[in-house]
């Protein structure tokens, strides 16, 4: 029986099968290469190198590759190897060998990566050839790879299956003998809740709270100071991603504006009650064109396509330590702007947060015609406004649990912004911000 089986693998590898793709055949469970290639049959030969393949994640090589749990926002690495013939008339003994394929060897010889994907496409971010000397990981050689960025931003509780096909042409001819055949699951990184501390969720992080837990207060800390305090309980799942990058359509939509944005992406980061979302504010950066005071206003990004002003029952500010707290119990899609994104109504109020009013439609390419105007109508004809007060045209809010003397804040603040809705509150908060 041993003997019929040895002489059925040796038919298929004189076939081309590899042996994991019998095993792909028969378990659509199996992770890893399921198809090695060969080198190109070209005068200089070109193939990859599965073998050595690194996997990178948070700018560490990973001891060995799982491909059952590539961790989202995790680098493969793929080695591309040169082929160097033996020398029969120096030593007849020396077999050929392959090495790293230098720059010059993909400049000389026009080597390109061609990729195709089988599954999971929206889950990789590029393929593409770099030299590892330039990536600075440890555990990275000189040399050239076949890089697979994988996407930073997966939601859902389970795995991503990913699977694609490379293939290396020569001098503008494809070899389809060096296909090679990935296929891996992409899962989150996971995190046990098991004490009341700060956890990190820099990258996208699942967080699975313990059975034995007894409820109470911990912090995600999402780094740059923004922290998020919250009451979670025993058993609870929560999956926390913050994208700080910039919004186009908002950007294109109000130019003339500072603008920063806190993405929180997914729909798992709802808890049972309360918590209190820091915001580190820089106030320099929040000082408009013109002026000589900082400013700042809150909007939450609704269903995609609205700005909606939070007021004085999600928001306070803490000015010693220049902190802007948001209460609530769902982490959503917050922006801070240093000007009202609306009309300008005059006020000569001495705080810091203020309360305004925005659009409700985000145009894509950035077009306001028809949406923003001096004298808005709410009713069904023209922009819709969305107000956080919606008994007064210009609410006047403050926080009256910890309320400062108008006088006292002159002292120790100093500011002043003409021109804007009156909003000051004080609460808790971190550190610094950053501008663009």
């Amino acid at each position: 029986m041993k003997k019929l089986l040895s002489v059925l693998i040796v038919a298929l590898v004189l076939a081309g099968i590899s042996v994991p793709a019998l095993a792909s055949a028969s378990s659509t469970a199996y992770r890893g290469f399921t198809r090695w290639g060969a080198f190109s049959d070209s005068r200089v030969s070109f193939g990859f190198e599965p073998d050595e393949t690194v996997t990178v994640y948070n700018g560490e090589a990973q001891d060995e590759n799982d491909f059952y749990r590539v961790i989202t926002g995790s680098t493969v690495y793929i080695p591309i190897h040169r082929m160097t013939p033996g020398s029969s008339t120096a030593s007849p003994t020396v077999a050929s060998q392959s090495t790293l394929a230098t720059d010059r060897d993909i400049r000389d010889n026009q080597i390109e990566l061609a990729w195709i994907p089988k599954q999971g496409e929206r889950y990789i971010n590029s393929v593409t050839m770099i030299d590892g000397r330039r990536e600075r990981v440890d555990g990275l050689t000189a040399g050239t790879y076949a890089k697979i960025d994988l996407n930073n931003s997966y939601s859902g509780q389970g795995t991503a299956v990913i699977e694609l096909d490379l293939v290396l042409s020569v001098r503008r001819l494809s070899h389809p003998e060096t296909q090679i055949s990935l296929r891996m699951s992409m899962v989150n990184r996971e995190v046990t809740i098991n004490r009341s501390t700060v956890y990190t969720a820099q990258t996208p992080t699942q967080f699975n709270v313990a059975r034995n837990f007894t409820a109470s207060n911990v912090t995600f800390d999402f780094g740059s100071g923004v922290q998020y305090t919250v009451r979670v309980q025993p058993q609870d799942r929560y999956f926390l991603h913050l994208d700080r990058s910039q919004d186009r359509h908002i950007a294109d939509m109000y130019p003339d504006s500072y603008l920063e944005y806190y993405n929180f992406l997914g729909d798992r980061d709802t808890f049972s009650r309360n918590g209190e979302l820091n915001i580190p504010i820089n106030r320099s950066r929040f000082i408009p064109s013109g002026a000589d005071r900082p400013q700042v206003y809150v909007y939450q990004v609704d269903r995609g396509n609205t700005l909606r002003a939070l007021g004085e029952r999600d928001l306070t500010f803490d000015s010693r330590r220049d902190i802007l707290t948001i209460t609530t119990n769902s982490l959503g899609y917050y922006v801070l702007s240093d000007i009202p994104l609306h009309r300008i109504i005059d006020d000569e109020e001495e705080d810091v947060i203020y309360v305004g009013y925005a659009v409700n439609e985000i145009q894509s390419g950035g077009s306001t015609s028809g949406l923003v105007n001096n004298n808005p109508i709410t009713g069904p004809v023209g922009p819709i406004i969305n107000a956080d007060n919606p008994r007064s045209d210009n609410p006047l809010t403050s926080d009256t649990t910890k309320r400062v003397p108008v006088s006292l804040w002159l002292m120790v603040a100093g500011l002043t912004a003409a021109g804007v809705w009156r909003k000051g509150m004080f609460g808790k908060g971190k550190v610094g911000a950053s501008k663009k």
